[in-house]
């Protein structure tokens, strides 16, 4: 058998090599100025660089094909039949092997996960979407994806809105809990594998599977949680937790590692910050969901911080 990787010229092995170094998610301040160092080497370089950040594009506009192609035993992984293809990619063995790694671990999220492609409801960067669910109605954030598992609502990435008042009881789950919602309503977000649950109306009930504990939430109380822990019941900010049905992004007095973290879900590309101590500084600001170029003006007029570009869309702040 041809090793098609071993056809491929030094830049774009190395290419391919920097595409998988910075998807892992331990990714440091150095790694990222060795790739901006290495980009900037010569045209052939950045080129590289930039053909393995175009996956993105093929990644999601051939998702269906992707999913065939994946085995799921311990067969060699096929080439992907993609109808479009970049000459830096050509087919086979690397192409496959590539994509099916990239589809399952997108570098810095740059784009859906196959989880997220494979989703039964899905929204994209700009648009909203609202459905029946029974007696509920469910409003999806941009960039949301959820799925229906054994019957319940199951939020992969995003928020969701949901107005149960008129049922007497809705189940909703995440990786990393179950909640039920009792002639009441909710809001409830997914980001980075963190999630924020709020209780609007009525009442809300969350099993969290790892701690094993259940707790309530009444009107006005919020709680974060993640896969291995619960935090304590907080009081919710309402202005800035259903910003997003405004069209906005609302941040109090917010540690800046989470205003980019949501910066980040709704932007193309990825802002990836480079220093932790600037991460902790706080920021208030207002800013409407799309004008990301003044959001970032704005954190680093606030912060002094500095900016750098990649391609593919990346931005360095540190």
């Amino acid at each position: 058998m041809v090793d098609e990787r071993a056809q491929l010229t030094s830049f774009e092995r190395e290419g391919l090599a920097w595409a998988d170094r910075i998807a892992v998610a331990d990714a440091t301040a150095e790694d990222f100025a060795a790739l901006e160092h290495w980009c900037a080497q010569s045209p052939q370089h950045l080129a590289a660089f930039e053909a393995a950040m175009e996956l993105q594009s093929l990644l999601e506009g051939n998702a269906a094909e992707i999913t065939q192609a994946l085995e799921v035993d311990d067969r060699p992984v096929r080439a992907i039949p993609f109808s479009t293809r970049r000459a830096f990619f050509g087919g086979g063995a690397i192409a496959a092997g590539l994509a099916a790694y990239l589809a399952y671990n997108p570098p810095l999220h740059l784009w859906p996960s196959m989880r997220e492609l494979g989703a039964t409801f899905r929204t994209a960067r700009t648009e909203t979407k609202t459905l029946a669910l029974g007696k509920a109605q469910i409003e999806f954030d941009r960039g949301t994806a959820a799925t229906m598992n054994k019957g319940q609502l199951q939020l992969i990435e995003g928020a969701v809105l949901v107005d149960a008042s008129s049922s007497d009881q809705l189940d909703i789950s995440s990786d990393e809990g179950a909640i039920t919602a009792r002639r009441g309503s909710l809001n409830l977000s997914r980001l980075d594998d963190v999630s924020c649950l709020t209780c609007l109306s009525g009442q809300v009930d969350l099993a969290h599977a790892a701690s094993g504990r259940r707790l309530r939430l009444l009107p006005g109380q919020q709680v974060q949680y993640t896969r291995h822990a619960l935090q304590t019941v907080a009081e919710a900010d309402l202005e800035s937790t259903l910003a997003w049905r405004r069209g906005l992004m609302v941040f109090s007095a917010s540690p800046l590692v989470d205003v980019l973290k949501q910066i980040n879900h709704y932007r193309g590309g990825r802002i990836v910050l480079t220093d932790a101590a600037i991460g902790q500084k706080r920021f208030t600001g207002v800013f409407r969901i799309g004008d990301f170029d003044r959001a970032i003006n704005d954190i680093c007029r606030v912060t002094g911080a500095r900016t750098s570009s990649l391609p593919g869309g990346i931005v360095l702040i540190g």
